[in-house]
């Protein structure tokens, strides 16, 4: 093995060391605008590599820095994904926006239904199974920001691609678009009617449309805006009570 050759592995050796992780010890955040991206994050902390010439620094959104919140039920549909951590994150953020409870603890309808009721509700399960399953709810969307010492900053999204999320919303409209014909609003009605019917006392039955409003409440703000702002906003207004 030559000089050159033991120089050049002595150097690729040195570049892979990594030094320990130091935690942020005071809140420091970080923002990137690249155009139709813009994200806002909070600095974890930073290890060194190359030798200490490399920087690396660790952050996370600010939302998901209401995590972990404890969950009262296992995910919905879990077992249709691939990545039950990815449930288990979207969930996370429900639970601390609306504190939902377990919807398998809702009352049954089904002897209610007609069958026509039963088949479009059939078929809006199956589309929630569906989407279940597409990559973009089981993936961990990130981004990888870098320096130069002499150069301008590079950004990488790892995003979904424009195939997968135009396949995704494709079949999400079906669900929250009101002129379908297994939307989340027929479905909504369907079972609010079939609460009338289904042979429940009058405290059981005033719980039971509560908590059909809760679920289209929810549905209304997360319409208006996203889960990450409106956990922002949340977590903003509590921070101001503390």
């Amino acid at each position: 093995m030559t000089k050159g050759n033991k120089r050049q592995r002595r150097q690729h050796r040195k570049a892979k060391e990594r030094g320990p992780f130091i935690p942020s010890q005071e809140d420091k955040f970080i923002s990137v605008d690249t155009g139709p991206l813009c994200f806002f994050n909070k600095i974890t902390g930073t290890f060194t590599s190359d030798g200490g010439k490399t920087l690396t620094v660790k952050s996370i959104p600010v939302e998901d820095t209401i995590r972990p919140v404890p969950m009262k039920f296992n995910p919905p549909l879990q077992s249709d994904g691939t990545d039950p951590t990815c449930f288990d994150y979207q969930w996370q953020q429900l639970t601390y926006l609306f504190n939902f409870d377990d919807p398998a603890t809702f009352v049954s309808v089904v002897d209610a239904l007609i069958d026509e009721e039963r088949a479009l509700l059939l078929r809006y399960v199956t589309t929630c199974r569906n989407l279940a399953g597409y990559t973009i709810l089981n993936d961990k969307p990130g981004f990888h920001l870098s320096w130069k010492r002499r150069g301008s900053a590079t950004v990488r999204a790892d995003l979904p691609s424009h195939q997968e999320f135009t396949g995704f919303s494709a079949t999400f409209r079906q669900l929250h678009n009101d002129g379908e014909e297994a939307s989340f609003v027929k479905v909504w009605n369907i079972i609010n009617r079939a609460l009338n019917d289904a042979g429940l006392d009058a405290t059981a039955l005033a719980d039971a449309h509560e908590t059909l409003k809760a679920w289209k409440k929810a549905r209304a703000r997360l319409k208006e805006k996203a889960d990450q702002e409106l956990q922002l906003r949340r977590h903003s207004a509590l921070g101001q009570h503390t």
